[in-house]
């Protein structure tokens, strides 16, 4: 059963955010000869997650939370674990994360 107050304005920023990772990341790989791979499949995952939560859909956490351990294992692997270079690449999508995560959210989704 759909979720009768859906965060569809949530939803619809995530899906504009993952649009315009995913399109950054397919000028990369088209016009600047790669690198972009890792933002096109971040940014689908934020677009399907935005897509769910303004559908009302539980799964928008499922979603979230694999593109958080990409976010995290991709920010690992490119700065070693130092923590002055690693919080600039997934300090922002952790903050999303943990408003979509708040019971706030959560409770709107079904």
């Amino acid at each position: 059963m759909p979720s009768e107050n859906p965060p569809r304005l949530l939803g619809a920023l995530l899906i504009l955010l993952g649009l315009a990772f995913a399109g950054g990341g397919f000028h990369l790989n088209t016009n600047l000869g790669g690198g972009g791979s890792y933002f096109i499949v971040v940014g689908l995952l934020v677009a399907l997650s935005g897509y769910l939560a303004y559908a009302g859909k539980s799964l928008a956490l499922v979603a979230y939370g694999v593109t958080l351990l990409i976010v995290w294992a991709w920010s690992f692997k490119e700065t070693g674990g130092q923590m002055d270079q690693l919080l600039p690449r997934a300090g922002l999508p952790t903050l999303i994360g943990l408003y979509l995560f708040s019971s706030k959210i959560r409770e709107r989704l079904s």
